[in-house]
């Protein structure tokens, strides 16, 4: 027989009285996926509200049906997240309202439901690091550094409502599941077979409903995809609206870290276009000197009085002194740029040569065995001893690894120091304790050596040395101005001790940066333009480089590699996807910055969507560097397979534009052909040739 209807306590699975109704197993679950899905709408509204600078300012009713749109996205990450609730809920036996299983269920519920809220709102300060919703293999590579728990709770102080939002969802939650009262349900049909049917269709019915909506389409050959969220919007800046982070993490765990490559050319016009084979310039000795090169976290250019960008911008900040007087004798660049906002993007470019546009991470990759030109590699070749500096822990964003993989023959890391004395509590060794440690060990390596420096600061939270040259700071304490003027205090140390050793003069110094400054939401120089623009500056203590600010060319961090080996008259053909910045054109630079291609020359950025096919925008930076005047007035989007190009017009120079436009997608072609192909050294590239040239022959 039927047992009859129980009225059941989910938390403390005790029978409440019986006045006290309870609502259908069917309902309160549908309630509760209902309160799950409503939680994770609304913290869209989160993401926008302190994101929208980057994502574009929208009206409350575009923003409604942006959010509207993005309810697919939400449906398909509930359906994943809840998949194993859904089955005990609808389970089709008396067991599904026992008094275990409902608690069991219940926990299931309150557990997965949390975690999915949890990564929507934490990702709402992180996006800012990033420029797109997190994807998995960058969170598989923060949980690398063994002290990220730490790391994490260290940001309690800054982002302290997004600590306490993450609250009030998991609160939302568990009160959900503590007010609502289930009872068994009623029988479904006089006999008891029957009603056994009609409970197996049910969970059929809804294992179906589950299933469309992970799928988020009916019909297709495949699910939806991230790039789906391109059709709901109107400019690419909002894309990241209609996407949630949970989605992002579980489309992209099925994926195998690949790029796809790109074909918009014959290898004929390819070649026309641009080459990453550079041959030695006789004119040039192979010098040997040594090689110092610097990647100063989140140096961005604002922080140099020397090198203003903004026309508007007069204010003198001396925050980096030390740096503003070693680049009046250095060759710097005002228009340098980051290819993106991460470190491990920053430090593959600076280091390695190449980029490593938004999620792709190389270490991680199928290519990660290829044969690289990276410049330690080509040194240590040639007689060079490689040896690479960074006060992080073992490990963290498998910066050291990269490294070792690069040519850099011995990695320090935090453990290597032997003390704890300077150990900043979060990221690993304070700067000015590497910088002396640096200048004295290069003494004993032998010379030429390539040594490279990556530094922890400033990056938050805001901490300094407390021990260390503690006077003088003209900020206030706890301040990012403040890790501003330690860092340009460390990197001062450093050369205070390297000139007084005997490799100093024989020295070739790059410094560099990983990215911009991105800790300045809604300022001027927080804009897509403005945040990627980083030092990099070349110095010679000898006098062998002539000081001056070049203005009438931008460069891209992969160009150091090319650059930096031709100053050296590197005798050797290479391979590199970057430009000698002083004897190679054209002079345009690209990056990723909020899920769309940059290309910039002295005059103009072009934006393109993650396809390169449609054009998002088109501005004069050089009269509107803040972007507040988007020239082709829309989004340009391809309605076939040939690449939009931009329309004449009096407004800009087309010729120009389209020169852009070309150059960028000339690059990607190249780029992801040569990593997908094995193809980023010059033994590989001649091996390619030769095998073209017989199976030619045998044609």
């Amino acid at each position: 027989m039927e047992q009859k209807p129980q009225h059941i306590s989910p938390v403390s699975g005790t029978l409440p009285q019986a006045r006290r109704q309870g609502l259908s197993l069917y309902l309160a679950t549908l309630i509760q996926l209902l309160v799950a899905l409503t939680a994770l709408w609304l913290t869209r509204a989160g993401f926008y509200l302190y994101n929208s600078d980057l994502t574009g300012a929208m009206t409350f009713g575009q923003f409604i049906k942006v959010s509207l749109f993005g309810l697919r996205f939400d449906m398909s990450a509930l359906a994943y997240f809840n998949a194993l609730f859904i089955l005990m809920r609808f389970w089709p036996s008396a067991l599904a309202w026992r008094r275990g299983w409902i608690i069991a269920g219940n926990t299931v519920y309150v557990i997965c439901n949390s975690l999915l809220l949890l990564l929507n709102i934490g990702d709402i300060p992180f996006y800012r690091f990033t420029g797109s919703r997190l994807r998995w293999h960058t969170f598989l590579n923060m949980w690398n550094d063994p002290n990220m728990g730490s790391i994490i709770f260290s940001y309690i102080k800054d982002y302290w409502w997004a600590y306490l939002l993450g609250l009030l969802a998991v609160a939302s939650v568990v009160c959900t599941v503590w007010f609502i009262r289930i009872r068994q349900p009623a029988p479904l049909w006089r006999s008891k077979r029957f009603t056994s049917i009609a409970r197996w269709v049910i969970l059929i019915v809804a294992g179906g409903l589950t299933f469309v909506a992970m799928r988020g389409r009916v019909g297709a050959g495949h699910p939806m995809a991230i790039g789906d969220a391109v059709w709901y919007v109107s400019s690419p800046s909002q894309i990241n609206v209609v996407l949630n982070t949970p989605f992002c993490l579980l489309r992209s765990m099925s994926r195998d870290n690949t790029i796809k490559p790109m074909t918009f050319f014959t290898d004929k016009e390819l070649k026309a276009v641009r080459t990453s084979v550079h041959t030695p310039r006789p004119e040039v000795p192979f010098t040997r000197k040594n090689v110092v090169l610097i990647a100063i976290e989140s140096g961005g250019t604002l922080w140099l009085d020397t090198q203003r960008v903004l026309p508007m911008d007069d204010e003198r900040r001396h925050l980096m002194p030390f740096l503003d007087s070693l680049a009046q004798k250095s060759l710097t660049l005002r228009h340098a740029f980051a290819t993106g906002k991460s470190s491990i993007e920053g430090v593959t470019g600076v280091f390695a040569g190449f980029p490593t546009f938004n999620s792709f991470l190389y270490l991680s990759s199928p290519y990660n065995n290829n044969i690289v030109d990276s410049p330690a590699q080509l040194l240590k070749d040639e007689g060079y001893t490689t040896k690479f500096y960074f006060g992080g822990n073992y490990g963290s964003y498998g910066i050291d690894h990269l490294m070792h993989v690069m040519g850099f023959e011995t990695v320090t890391t935090r453990d290597t120091f032997g003390t704890e004395a300077e150990y900043d509590g979060q990221w690993g060794v304070y700067d000015h304790e590497v910088a002396a440690f640096m200048a004295r060990d290069l003494s004993t390596l032998p010379q030429p050596f390539m040594a490279g420096w990556f530094t922890l600061k400033p990056h938050g939270p805001w901490t300094v040395s407390e021990r260390w040259a503690t006077e003088g700071y003209l900020s206030a304490p706890g301040s990012l101005e403040r890790c501003v003027e330690y860092e340009d205090r460390a990197i001062k140390e450093f050369f205070d001790i390297a000139r007084t050793q005997p490799w100093y003069d024989n020295t070739l110094f790059v410094i560099t940066a990983d990215h911009g400054c991105r800790d300045l939401p809604g300022s001027d120089f927080d804009g897509d333009y403005m945040q990627p623009h980083i030092m990099m500056m070349f110095y010679t203590p000898d006098g062998s480089l002539t000081p001056r600010l070049v203005e009438e060319t931008v460069a891209s961090q992969f160009d150091i590699t090319p650059t930096l080996l031709g100053m050296l008259g590197y005798p050797k053909p290479f391979v590199a996807v970057g430009r000698d910045i002083w004897n190679q054109g054209p002079s345009y630079a690209i990056n990723f910055i909020n899920d769309m291609y940059q290309i910039m020359s002295t005059r103009y950025m072009v934006q393109l969507d993650a396809d390169m096919m449609g054009i998002a925008g088109l501005y004069d930076i050089s009269l509107d560097p803040l972007l507040r005047n988007n020239m082709l007035g829309h989004s340009i989007k391809s309605q076939s397979n040939i690449p939009q190009k931009v329309p004449a017009s009096t407004e800009y120079d087309a010729d120009e534009v389209n020169r852009m436009i070309t150059f960028a997608r000339a690059f990607m072609q190249d780029y992801t052909s040569r990593l997908t192909e094995d193809r980023m050294s010059i033994a590989n590239e001649n091996n390619s040739v030769l095998k073209s040239s017989d199976n030619n022959e045998q044609k």
